[in-house]
């Protein structure tokens, strides 16, 4: 057989390998397990390893391969998932000191779609408490190391702090996150690699707690652009044909690309070579042959005063958790309990009104995307911070302010959007790039995704490999 290997290997790559019997599902498996122990220790993506059913998976993955069946285009290939979703026979946490109550183990539609193709679950990704936070701490369970620092503890972004750390590991090729205010693009910035939030009502996400029912949307990280395509074309409920959707997202040449790029906002206060990268990486396409388009977007303005008092999702999350979770509360990270109790603690109107607000918002953004093809911005204002340096309620307030206040708007709004990685900051800790179209627009946005990745290299070719994580 030929060698194909998880962290160099792209998954439609994969795809073909397992059809052609050039790897064996349980091949892929025995390599995913051997790599977890490598460097999982250090990482501490996991907050469960499930090794006995993985393999169990993938036995059965190769059993069905065997006799001629294929079950979609995840059937062999190992898939970790947050550790806010349900999976059968294995305890739910959410982030939180305590195990959640047994209805949280049912599983939902994307890990029932997942398991109906055969994929292999390797374990639960760790997350910050009930999801709440952009930095990637947990008080309980410790929080994920950042692999592109192998001496400073550093965060990988929240809430799906652990989505990164297994994907660099090579232990899984694609990992299920979930975006209600960010929680897949920060880590897919802090951490090197690419997510995507689609938009709300895409993708149904029940099998989780119903931490922020307006605005939680399930969504896919993964080490590339076309690795995120192929975790989006297997999971979305159109079951799309992965050949026939790579050829429709394919078609976009960078030629031609309108980028629209923002005039206030999102480029100021950032921390070193953050907006300078991004700029230098829009001029870098333009050479390519994009076209960059100056858009006026007064509507930050309102965006930024609505999240800023906790916008929907942080009363939401204070009403779950301080009514089904009361008990959960006395030892909750204060740093989660103060942003939610602080922020979420609000009146019956004024959460109504703040409801009655956003369609409006949404409609008047929505109008400034005419005649571009995406929205391009840095994803956070700033890169990784260490953890030693976040411990105290108000640098934790800060940093997490910084590092959401690019990407939460996208979630007020409704729009689809996705973050890739581009460039280095000064200690050399990746940059990303966060690339937004309108509602219900994921396949033209994976297709201009996909065009800007072309053109520039995806994670691996023009960031190279994290030291913590070498091949």
């Amino acid at each position: 057989m030929s060698r194909f290997t998880l962290g160099d290997t792209p998954a439609h790559r994969l795809w073909q390998a397992l059809r052609d019997g050039e790897v064996s599902p349980l091949a892929l498996w025995a390599e995913s397990n051997e790599r977890h122990a490598r460097t999982g220790e250090k990482l501490n993506a996991y907050k469960h390893w499930m090794k006995d059913a993985a393999e169990a998976q993938a036995r059965a993955a190769e059993a069905a391969f065997a006799v001629g069946v294929d079950a979609g285009p995840m059937q062999g290939l190992p898939i970790s998932i947050k550790d806010v979703y349900g999976i059968k026979g294995t305890p739910t946490y959410a982030g939180t000191a305590r195990r959640l109550p047994p209805k949280y183990e049912e599983e939902g539609p994307i890990v029932t779609t997942l398991r109906r193709q055969l994929a292999v679950f390797p374990g639960k990704t760790h997350t910050v408490p009930f999801a709440f936070g952009g930095i990637g701490g947990n008080a309980h369970w410790g929080a994920p190391w950042n692999p592109w620092d192998a001496v400073h503890h550093r965060g990988t972004g929240g809430s799906s702090s652990g989505a990164g750390g297994s994907l660099w590991e090579g232990s899984a090729v694609v990992t299920v996150g979930s975006d209600a205010g960010g929680s897949i693009r920060m880590p897919a910035s802090l951490a090197g690699v690419v997510g995507i939030k689609p938009s709300i009502g895409r993708w149904n996400g029940a099998g989780a707690p119903p931490l922020s029912p307006t605005l939680d949307c399930p969504g896919v990280l993964a080490l590339s652009v076309a690795d995120v395509a192929f975790g989006f074309a297997a999971i979305d409920p159109a079951r799309l044909d992965w050949p026939a959707f790579h050829k429709q997202i394919d078609a976009h040449p960078i030629s031609g690309l309108r980028i629209g790029v923002p005039d206030r906002h999102f480029f100021t206060d950032c921390g070193p070579g953050i907006a300078e990268g991004i700029e230098a990486v829009l001029k870098e396409l333009e050479g390519k042959g994009a076209i960059l388009v100056k858009v006026p977007l007064p509507e930050i303005d309102e965006a930024v005063s609505y999240m800023a008092n906790g916008s929907v999702g942080v009363p939401e999350g204070f009403a779950i958790v301080s009514t089904e979770f009361k008990e959960w509360v006395p030892e909750l990270d204060p740093n989660v309990w103060a942003r939610l109790k602080n922020y979420g603690d609000v009146s019956a109107a004024e959460y109504l009104s703040r409801m009655r607000a956003r369609p409006a918002m949404s409609a008047r953004a929505h109008a400034r995307l005419d005649g571009i093809d995406v929205l391009a911005t840095p994803t956070t204002a700033v890169t990784a911070p260490r953890m030693d340096q976040v411990q105290d309620l108000e640098s934790f307030r800060l940093t997490t302010l910084r590092i959401g206040r690019n990407v939460s708007c996208f979630n007020v709004w409704d729009m689809a959007a996705l973050s890739m990685p581009v460039a280095f900051d000064p200690d050399r800790l990746p940059i990303g790039l966060q690339l937004v179209s309108g509602r219900r627009r994921e396949e033209h946005l994976l297709g201009c995704a996909l065009a800007v990745e072309k053109a520039l290299g995806d994670a691996r070719q023009r960031l190279g490999r994290p030291p913590v994580c070498p091949a």
